[in-house]
């Protein structure tokens, strides 16, 4: 997928030409994959540390539990292979947006990042609900990735985010996805 590049290939003729295009940069892609799922599991390994820690906290549980959701969404069953090569590429970000998170609840009021949750679980809490009772559902995985950019912009602002994704644009995908009355 990383060395054959995005888009649709319909064709036996595009796929041959896609091929010889990509046959250079197999290794180079092989080497991207290798390095985002160790950097990815190390970042894991850190944050559940995190989230034990503070489970039990009376200021941090609620913190702990939402990452424990977004752990359970990012590293779930067949986690690489359902990302597939591009967006498993953008785990290094996400990364770097929970760390700028758990840095910032260091420095800021933890009624700062409260409200910024609360404007998350509204459309969290009811894509988690549908996504755990139908993994399998892809239109749910195009969701959550918005949703992890929408949390990029929401807790890390320093972090770039792949594309923009407002509320209003949150609500009108979960509305096209059947689940507008939800939000």
């Amino acid at each position: 997928e990383g060395a054959l590049g995005r888009g649709r290939l319909s064709t036996a003729d595009s796929l041959q030409l896609a091929a010889e295009r990509a046959r250079g940069e197999w290794w180079e892609c092989a080497v991207k994959l290798g390095a985002t799922v160790d950097s990815s599991l190390e970042a894991l390994q850190e944050l559940r540390e995190w989230v034990q820690a503070h489970r039990g906290d009376r200021n941090l549980g609620e913190v702990a539990e939402d990452r424990e959701e977004q752990m359970a969404w990012l590293f779930r069953s067949r986690w690489v292979w359902k990302a597939g090569f591009f967006q498993l590429l953008a785990y290094e970000r996400y990364s770097r947006g929970v760390r700028s998170r758990l840095s910032r609840l260091q420095s800021l009021p933890i009624a700062k990042d409260l409200e910024k949750m609360d404007r998350v679980r509204r459309f969290w809490e009811p894509w988690f609900s549908a996504w755990t009772a139908d993994p399998e559902r892809p239109e749910l995985w195009q969701l959550g990735w918005m949703l992890e950019e929408f949390r990029i912009a929401t807790f890390a602002p320093d972090v770039a985010v792949a594309e923009k994704v407002s509320e209003k644009r949150l609500s009108k995908a979960f509305e096209s996805a059947g689940l507008g009355e939800q939000v």
